[in-house]
């Protein structure tokens, strides 16, 4: 069977990008699998998870559509609270105003613990 030399050099450069996709895959699991213990441990010592859900953290942080899903419910809960004075965020956010940089210690110490715990504070 003759396989013109295109669909040769063709093939060949998907095999090349699918390796190099597979590395770079392989990569970022082995930087999540060293760096998750360390983030879920900031947000243990922060207050914003608890000593029994650092397992389950642990897991959920080497997927990152996991991480995400994770992050999104975290977010809901933070929109939905209705009494969060120290907290995340609560229901009458939107009648605050927006902080920006110079606000930043009028935060709660919680939202302060939290930003610090992805180095954003």
């Amino acid at each position: 069977m003759d396989i013109p030399t295109e669909t040769q050099l063709d093939i060949v450069a998907m095999i090349e990008k699918s390796s190099s996709m597979y590395s770079e895959h392989e990569e970022m699991e082995k930087q999540l699998a060293a760096r998750a213990p360390a983030v879920v441990d900031k947000l243990v010592k922060a207050g914003l998870l608890k000593e029994s859900q650092r397992a389950a953290a642990e897991k959920a942080a080497l997927n990152p559509l996991k991480l995400l899903e994770s992050l999104d419910r975290f977010a809901s809960i933070s929109e939905k609270s209705a009494a969060a004075p120290d907290s995340l965020g609560g229901a009458d956010d939107t009648a605050k105003p927006k902080l920006t940089a110079e606000d930043r210690p009028a935060q709660g110490t919680a939202d302060r613990k939290f930003l610090e715990s992805f180095g954003l504070a």
